[in-house]
């Protein structure tokens, strides 16, 4: 299989074979690996009809540097990320503001652009957030804060949200 047809493949068992609602940028991610932008073409054959841009760092510095500008921090808490997103209650508004995120993002990473980094990953965790009420809770709230009060620029809870770890760009 060559990484398309992967995550084609990946994305097909998590949701017909196994039943299970989930991103389904997460088997993409893992088929392509690296840094990159995926570019989704939702109403249409999701599953299928997408496509992946890389993004080239390829210096080991800038490497370097974007890895330390990154503090992940696990929340103590798991939980199943299907039962997270299957709350989730997507609005068309929200969409374009986190397709439009998205493609600020991957301008900043290619500038090497960090403060505006951790400026998108706040602002894409505030939509997240606004998707359901199980993306959060009073823990994690407390916990994103403290790291905004430390310095942090900006960050989300990886994946589905309601546990797992939080990203934090310093």
């Amino acid at each position: 299989y060559n990484k398309h047809e992967l995550a084609v493949l990946a994305n097909y068992i998590e949701r017909h074979v196994l039943a299970e609602s989930g991103g389904v940028q997460d088997p993409i991610w893992a088929s392509y690996g690296g840094l990159g932008k995926i570019i989704l073409r939702i109403g249409e054959d999701t599953l299928h009809n997408f496509s992946f841009q890389p993004i080239k760092v390829t210096d080991s510095d800038d490497i370097d540097y974007l890895v330390q500008s990154m503090v992940l921090f696990y929340l103590g808490t798991t939980r199943r990320a299907a039962d997270i997103s299957k709350t989730y209650t997507l609005k068309d508004n929200i969409h374009q503001e986190l397709v439009q995120i998205a493609t600020e993002g991957a301008r900043a990473i290619k500038n090497l652009d960090i403060p505006t980094i951790g400026k998108l990953l706040h602002e894409n965790w505030q939509r997240k957030k606004s998707l359901s009420n199980s993306v959060s809770n009073a823990n994690i709230d407390d916990i994103y804060n403290q790291g905004l009060q430390h310095g942090a620029f900006g960050g989300k809870v990886l994946g589905a949200g309601g546990g797992g770890a939080i990203l934090f760009v310093v």
